[in-house]
């Protein structure tokens, strides 16, 4: 006979807790690589032309980590790249800024709250421990704070979206925007604009918007046509929403 684990049900019969699965745990708060970096450049000059800004974070995790940021008042908001720069060493690359330029690239960058969501790997001294009964592997470890719960979830096909109402609004999920693009400056023969688009979010209240900011803008010569991209998907994202008032 195969072991049985724990499974609970809610009143519509949907698996919410099951010794099959892994919760997962705030690990903690990322910390600031360096200082935030600025845009710089001229979008109507050659590569790089205008690039936009960013800001770099980092934490120590044994297994892969789940990023959630903050989603300040009326600043676009997003992330660009997780990594991992090195046995156990998990990087997020991340956007925060506001002010758009004739560009629509922010001219003011800002260093963000950032989080990593991971299995437990630490376990409490008190507290309900929840065990795989196949393998022994930890499925929740109760003991832990800031457990993976969240407060609202949404598919992001037209903005703006109303989100639930929380004292501090944490957001996982990147809107799917990320491509770039090639287009003939207008009144010209053979001037082209390169472009290099990210989709972030900016919350304004308690409405939430998924809006595209330029991160990489400039111009080139070239006898021959160029063509666009093709792929984007604009405005189609699953995001959750968790309270991150108690976040450390």
């Amino acid at each position: 006979m195969s072991a049985q684990g724990l499974r609970l049900r809610n009143g519509a019969l949907e698996l919410t807790l099951s010794t099959d699965a892994v919760g997962l745990v705030c690990i903690g708060k990322m910390t600031l690589q360096g200082s935030v970096v600025q845009p710089s450049g001229t979008a109507t000059l050659d590569t790089p032309g205008r690039v936009a800004g960013y800001s770099k974070y980092r934490i120590n995790s044994p297994t892969p980590i789940v990023v959630a940021i903050d989603l300040p008042e009326s600043r676009r908001a997003g992330v660009i790249s997780v990594l991992q720069v090195s046995t156990g060493v998990w990087e997020a690359t991340c956007y925060c800024g506001d002010t758009p330029d004739a560009n629509n690239i922010d001219t003011v960058q800002y260093q963000i709250a950032v989080w990593a969501f991971a299995v437990s790997t630490k376990y409490g001294a008190r507290g309900t421990l929840l065990r795989n009964p196949a393998t022994g592997q930890v499925a929740y470890d109760l003991s832990q704070p800031y457990p993976l719960f969240p407060r609202a979830a949404g598919v992001n096909l037209a903005s703006p979206q109303t989100i639930a109402s929380l004292t501090r609004p944490v957001i996982l999920g990147a809107p799917a925007d990320d491509f770039s693009a090639h287009g003939l400056a207008s009144g010209t023969n053979n001037t082209y604009i390169f472009t290099y688009v990210l989709g972030t979010w900016r919350r304004t209240g308690g409405t939430l918007t998924s809006e595209n900011i330029i991160r990489q803008r400039y111009q080139y010569n070239a006898t021959e046509p160029r063509d666009g991209s093709n792929g984007d998907i604009y405005n189609r994202c699953a995001y959750f929403l968790i309270e991150g008032a108690l976040l450390p």
